[in-house]
């Protein structure tokens, strides 16, 4: 009986040992530790990360169709600049979109030269190309870019997905943390990772746009300025006159700025007029 006693006491002292040696090394784990430890599993048989990720995904969109970016430049001569501006404004404005950039340039070579930047929504850059043609009296050059991105797409979107994940899962780690040191280092990385969110978000951003609005510029000019104007031949005959009478204007205004110096011609001219009658007379005597 007294053995059966010995045996009993003598397993409940190792069970508490090995109890505490547990419990001490708990607590000494540190954040690599616990972050590296697989979760436990849940009564689903799927880990913790694994029903985040899980429930992310069917949140997140699924679209798998083509992402297509479509761009272009053309240019034109116009004989009516006012009217080409409307009918391209009012073209892509009935598209459903915008002018984001005007700029107009100064004459050269007696064109005036205009630049506009169209954006529309994808499906609707055909019709826009249309309506230049129809506004345009001839097209001096034309260059349309169509680039395929859905793999690029993609593989965006999945990074992005997977940093949201990894995000989440840092953030249930920080709920879990105990010590200080623990919570700093998870911050810490949890700073990074945001940041590289951002980064990402970013560029998907961008990229969703692009795929959504294509990009047309435009750049149109007049063929000279008599035609931008409306005036011909006796415009310029006019405006060459007025010139000629703004320099004339000019030269006698200038030569009045030099009123002393004639002063002084004049001053020497009498000077000399004089000394040539005294040596006159002089030589006369």
């Amino acid at each position: 009986m007294r053995t059966i006693l010995h045996l009993i006491v003598f397993t409940v002292l190792i069970s508490a040992c090995n109890n505490a040696s547990e419990k001490t090394e708990a607590e000494n784990v540190q954040v690599n530790d616990v972050m590296l430890a697989p979760p436990a599993p849940a009564k689903s048989g799927l880990s913790y990360a694994d029903k985040e990720e899980s429930a992310y995904k069917q949140k997140s969109p699924t679209d798998t169709s083509k992402k297509i970016i479509k761009s272009g430049d053309i240019k034109f001569g116009t004989n009516n600049v006012k009217q080409t501006r409307q009918t391209l404004v009012k073209a892509t404005q009935k598209l459903n979109g915008y002018v984001s950039e005007e700029t107009e340039s100064g004459y050269e070579n007696d064109q005036k030269t205009y630049t506009l930047v169209l954006n529309v929504p994808s499906n609707h850059f055909d019709k826009l190309l249309e309506s230049i043609s129809s506004a345009a009296d001839h097209i001096d050059s034309k260059n349309i870019q169509i680039t395929d991105v859905t793999a690029e797409y993609i593989d965006t979107r999945t990074r992005l997905q997977n940093k949201k994940i990894l995000e989440k899962r840092y953030l249930q780690l920080l709920d879990r943390a105990s010590k200080i040191t623990d919570m700093l280092s998870i911050e810490n990385k949890l700073s990074e990772i945001r940041t590289e969110i951002e980064s990402i978000e970013g560029q998907f951003l961008h990229m969703q746009k692009q795929v959504a609005f294509s990009t047309l510029s435009i750049t149109y000019y007049t063929k000279n300025v008599a035609t931008e104007t409306g005036k011909g031949f006796f415009y310029k005959l006019t405006e060459a006159l007025n010139k000629g009478f703004e320099t004339m204007q000019a030269f006698f205004f200038g030569l009045l700025t030099l009123w002393p110096m004639f002063i002084v011609l004049g001053m020497l001219y009498l000077f000399l007029i004089r000394f040539r009658k005294n040596r006159r007379k002089l030589v006369e005597q």
